[in-house]
C-alpha cells in the first residue's frame, strides 16, 4: 500500500498535533515508513510500500509537491524497480512548471497525482493525470 496525505491550515498557523496524530494513527500508515514535510500552515507525509510506486515529496522556495508521478519521458527503467528519487524527480518537473493553472500539467504524459501547496497564499490544489490512474482524494 502507498500513501500520501497534505493537511492545510490556510491561516498559515501550525498543524495541530491533534491532526497529526489522527492521519498517522489510521490503520494504513501503522506499519509503514513516513517522510514526514513541514511548511507554514502545512504537514504532509508520503509512505509506503508498494514498488515503483512509494509517493514522495519535493519542495522549493515557496511550494510543496507531495504525491506520486512517473511522466512517460522519465528515464526507462522497470516499474518494479523505480525508486523513489525517480519518483521526486517526476514531481520537482511537475513542480517547476506550474504556473497555478491547472492547464499547466495537461503537457505531462504519464502516471500522476499529487498536491501542490503554494505557502505564500496557504492555499492548495491537487492534481492528476486526464486518465486517473493514481487516485487522489480529497476532504475538507
Amino acid at each position: 500500500m502507498n500513501v500520501f496525505c497534505g493537511v492545510v491550515r490556510f491561516d498559515g498557523a501550525p498543524v495541530p498535533g491533534e491532526w497529526r496524530i489522527r492521519f498517522t494513527s489510521a490503520q494504513c500508515c501503522r506499519t509503514l515508513a513516513l517522510d514526514f514535510v513541514e511548511s507554514a500552515g502545512f504537514w504532509g507525509f508520503a509512505g509506503g510500500d508498494a514498488a515503483g510506486r512509494r509517493p514522495a515529496w519535493v519542495r522549493d522556495r515557496e511550494r510543496i509537491a507531495i504525491g506520486t508521478a512517473r511522466l512517460d519521458d522519465s528515464p526507462d527503467v522497470g516499474h518494479a524497480q523505480r525508486s523513489a528519487s525517480l519518483v521526486a524527480s517526476d514531481l520537482k518537473r511537475i513542480l517547476d512548471a506550474w504556473s497555478g493553472e491547472v492547464e499547466t500539467t495537461a503537457v505531462f504524459i504519464g502516471d500522476f497525482a499529487c498536491v501542490i501547496y503554494d505557502e505564500r497564499s496557504h492555499s492548495i490544489v491537487g492534481v492528476r493525470d486526464a486518465f486517473g490512474v493514481d487516485t487522489l482524494y480529497y476532504r475538507a
